[in-house]
């Protein structure tokens, strides 16, 4: 439209009025997408810095065993899982498949390497994966001092003696739900409903569960952040070129309309 525009203005300079309305015309246009041009970059450098930059390894997902905990240095963790109802030891549990009804105990194991006695110390451990497929015994943690917050989903020995140059060991039992829960896994990387129970308490374990078969369900591709920065750049660089399009169609009109103006056309 533009090209025939100004192949008949030599003949017909009325048509001036035309290439001022389309030059005003491109310039919103340019003004509107340099508006989304400059969102799209500002998307793929925050693209780009979720690529580049790792998530943080929290302290529940940590194998050291020696860590600083709630501002006491030397303290040793250590967690060992064993499933009573099948009389299965702490090296047998992890490679057995838990089934439903099944009593599961863990043991987690506090070592104080200082010199010196630790008090109103808190031992909590987290058991969110646990509760996929598995109920608290409340009645046994009670006898043993423990209380559940249901809220943070976490099992609390509160204000513990740790004797120097010792350990203090806290067990809990669960007991796996009756049937088992069939919830599929929301996506490959979740944690939630993968079919075991994981829990770490300075080392970690991890028990399989005797899931029922559930038809798979037919899942997007897992692309990843390298291909969402792959389609973010692409996006910029069609943009980039729509925008400088309409920038330079834009000042070829109005460089047309002012030849026309200062020759008397």
């Amino acid at each position: 439209m533009i090209n025939k525009l100004l192949a008949n203005l030599p003949f017909n300079p009325s048509m001036l009025e035309d290439v001022s309305f389309y030059a005003k015309r491109l310039r919103r246009e340019s003004f509107l997408r340099k508006i989304g041009l400059a969102f799209i970059i500002l998307s793929l450098v925050v693209q780009i810095f979720a690529a580049a930059v790792p998530p943080e390894k929290s302290l529940a997902q940590s194998s050291n065993n020696d860590v600083v905990i709630g501002g006491v240095a030397n303290i040793g963790r250590m967690n060992k899982v064993q499933n009573i109802t099948q009389n299965l030891s702490s090296e047998q549990t992890p490679s057995a498949k838990a089934r439903a009804s099944d009593v599961i105990e863990y043991s987690l194991t506090t070592t104080n390497k200082n010199d010196d006695v630790i008090i109103n110390y808190d031992i909590e451990d987290g058991v969110g994966d646990i509760l996929d497929y598995a109920a608290i015994d409340q009645a046994f943690l009670s006898q043993h001092g423990g209380m559940l917050s249901t809220d943070k989903k976490t099992i609390v020995w509160a204000n513990q003696t740790i004797p120097a140059k010792g350990e203090l060991r806290k067990v809990f039992r669960v007991v796996m739900k009756n049937p088992l829960p069939t919830t599929n896994q929301p996506n490959k990387t979740a944690p939630d409903f993968d079919c075991k129970i994981e829990n770490a308490y300075g080392s970690s374990t991890s028990i399989p569960v005797d899931c029922a078969v559930l038809k798979s369900i037919e899942q997007l591709p897992n692309t990843g952040p390298g291909t969402s920065v792959g389609i973010a750049f692409a996006i910029t660089v069609v943009s980039t070129y729509f925008f400088a399009r309409s920038h330079l169609l834009a000042k070829e009109l109005m460089l047309v309309k002012k030849e026309y103006t200062s020759g008397g056309a």
